[in-house]
């Protein structure tokens, strides 16, 4: 369970049954990024969710990022900017959350992008100034950075920046915790958003969870999300490739296989490591799962929330 303070609550994420506690606050924010599906379509803002409203948030802001096709750049929606409004869900949970969710890949033109695997360093953010460098996935910085054909401040990056610190400015002295989620590419996004907007607001306890995820950055990356504590609960369905990736060969398993040796700083800077607390849940768990959801649809968000709901074995 996610603290108002930022400190992540002991829960059961063992082999075995998942604490309900942590369980119900996954779904929530599970639902979040199922959402983001529906408020975006095809590339365009559709009406924003009855269920959305329902829960007692509202949206302040869309997230956009630029893409460009052959010679011209084109904006197009990947998340959203909301905050709890609702007064009596601000006493239950002891203060007011603003959520950022992403949607996952949707296009060819972004399998395209997300196949830029190069590990490079992430040098507009104050990170750590020593060395090894912070490395970011090539096709994901470039997703969170492009300002697009103008050079305007128009990347999710710039995005997020600006509506995090209006909203943060405008519910001064209240309890505040951002929480951030996504699936698939949306949860790589997801996390690079909690480590950039940590890093501008210290003091807020920001959380992610993220669904399906890709890997992200490289191990000082990882270790650096740790130390300026960032919460990250990673869910993974065994056997979902996209989680695998990138770096499937030179990865956190293959820097403590060669820990000791003389090439561990390059091992370290340039192989691929996962982010936070792992739950993997186990499809076979599920009887109502068709053969062909089990083979070819586990990447899906919905057989994610499936086995979620229903079915809680899960090892970490």
């Amino acid at each position: 369970m996610v603290g108002r303070e930022g400190q992540q609550q002991k829960s059961s994420v063992g082999d075995g049954l998942l604490d309900p506690t942590l369980k119900s606050e996954i779904l929530r924010y599970a639902d979040f990024a199922r959402i983001c599906y529906s408020v975006i379509k095809n590339d365009e803002i559709v009406k924003e969710s009855n269920n959305l409203r329902e829960r007692g948030y509202e949206i302040t802001d869309y997230i956009f990022y630029n893409v460009r096709l052959c010679t011209s750049y084109y904006r197009r929606p990947i998340g959203f900017i909301a905050v709890c409004t609702d007064e009596n869900e601000i006493r239950r949970v002891g203060g007011r959350d603003i959520v950022v969710a992403f949607r996952g890949t949707s296009k060819r033109r972004e399998w395209i992008q997300n196949l830029k695997d190069k590990v490079v360093p992430w040098q507009d953010l104050p990170g750590p100034s020593s060395k090894p460098v912070l490395g970011i996935c090539k096709g994901f910085l470039g997703y969170y950075e492009d300002k697009g054909e103008y050079n305007c401040d128009s990347s999710p990056k710039d995005i997020i920046e600006r509506t995090i610190t209006r909203l943060v400015e405008k519910y001064k002295g209240e309890s505040l915790s951002i929480i951030i989620c996504g699936h698939s590419l949306g949860g790589a996004l997801a996390t690079m958003s909690a480590y950039h907007i940590k890093l501008l607001r210290p003091s807020t306890p920001v959380t992610v969870f993220t669904f399906a995820s890709p890997r992200v950055g490289n191990r000082p990356f990882a270790d650096h999300m740790e130390e300026i504590r960032v919460k990250v609960v990673r869910v993974v369905v065994k056997g979902d490739l996209v989680t695998k990736v990138p770096g499937l060969i030179l990865n956190e398993n293959a820097h403590n296989r060669v820990a000791r040796l003389e090439g561990q700083k390059f091992v370290g800077q340039w192989a691929y490591c996962h982010v936070g607390t792992k739950i993997r849940l186990d499809p076979s768990s599920s009887p109502d799962l068709s053969w062909k959801a089990r083979l070819f649809h586990r990447h899906n968000l919905e057989t994610y929330l499936h086995l979620l709901t229903r079915y809680t074995t899960c090892s970490s």
